[in-house]
């Protein structure tokens, strides 16, 4: 269902593919979209706290990667952590989406 319980993952690879990092969590009860917004807040912190910067951010979810690109609007129950997101956002420099 939608909302359900959710958890997220993640990897952070180097510019030749070579994996660096890479996480799991449990997030609760949350929609589809409170997951991926979640994951990605919690991934970016992980990246910043151990020191990686100008990352290339890839989402399975084309819906977030338009919110973050200001293509489209954001709902209530996901906007204190975008505007998170946003603040972060001088450490990523390019956000686009991925099909998986």
């Amino acid at each position: 269902g939608n909302p359900s319980v959710s958890g997220a993952g993640g990897i952070l690879r180097d510019g030749g593919g070579r994996l660096l990092l890479a996480f799991s969590c449990h997030l609760g009860h949350a929609t589809s979209l409170q997951a991926e917004v979640r994951a990605l807040l919690f991934g970016i912190k992980l990246c910043v706290q151990r020191g990686f910067d100008s990352l290339h951010v890839e989402l399975d979810s084309i819906v977030l990667v338009h919110i973050l690109l200001g293509k489209g609007s954001c709902p209530w129950g996901v906007y204190q952590e975008i505007q998170q997101l946003l603040a972060l956002q001088v450490h990523f420099l390019r956000v686009s989406h991925c099909l998986y």
